[in-house]
């Protein structure tokens, strides 16, 4: 990957990625704190609108192949939909769910990292994730994630070939030093409370985090689909 800095990411556009204020747009910020209903708010009360806005949400990264999305680029991408509420049935929202972070410099410094923490995202094909995410994401947005879903069965080596007790953990997730919680759907077979404690059991003992939070959730909306341009 080198130096270079994600896709994504464009430094010269708005400005936004440089944290730091810019000396030259002290007095538009000062400003904006002043005439601003939205800023004029206690810090407080702005973190709990910015987290019902950008929190609560599943993101799922979809990888597309050459043909079903960008047939004019030769490398696969990872794209996104985002359904409210956590619901895989919700409706997906477009690039306006991000539009509050880019109002101002002030907004983006206080909100840049909360799609990260307040969300989940859902991977499809997590045994690719660490490379979808060095391409997207900065370190720093990647560390912020605190929470992922995947299916139980991507996780394990033959997972429909055995017991889950023969079954080995492949997939980790050691690349999200901030991953707190992995919740694991599964469909067309139903386990057992000794087995659930046994995939936590070794899901844990795989990512070296003892204290990881693994749950269940039955059912698995991770259908592929192709988008049109």
């Amino acid at each position: 990957m080198g130096d270079s800095p994600p896709a994504n990411v464009f430094p010269d556009t708005f400005g936004m990625t440089k944290l730091a204020m810019v000396l030259d747009k002290i007095t538009t910020v000062e400003s904006n704190m002043q005439s601003s209903p939205l800023l004029r708010l206690s810090a407080e009360i702005r973190n709990q609108i910015f987290a019902n806005v950008l929190g609560g949400h599943d993101i799922r990264l979809i990888p597309m192949a050459d043909g079903d999305f960008y047939p004019d680029d030769p490398n696969v991408k990872a794209v996104f939909e985002i359904h409210q509420f956590g619901s895989p049935n919700g409706p997906s929202a477009n690039e306006t769910y991000l539009a509050l972070t880019l109002v101002c410099r002030q907004i983006y410094t206080e909100t840049t990292m909360l799609p990260f923490i307040l969300n989940t995202l859902v991977f499809g094909y997590p045994e690719q994730s660490e490379k979808w995410l060095a391409r997207k994401f900065l370190p720093a947005q990647q560390n912020a994630i605190t929470t992922v879903k995947c299916p139980v069965q991507s996780l394990f080596f033959e997972y429909h070939r055995g017991s889950v007790a023969t079954r080995h953990c492949t997939v980790i997730f050691k690349h999200l030093e901030g991953l707190k919680r992995l919740v694991l759907m599964f469909r067309n077979r139903m386990l057992t409370e000794e087995e659930k404690d046994c995939i936590v059991t070794k899901v844990r003992m795989a990512n070296g985090k003892d204290d990881l939070e693994v749950s269940f959730t039955e059912g698995d909306s991770l259908r592929r689909r192709r988008t049109a341009r």
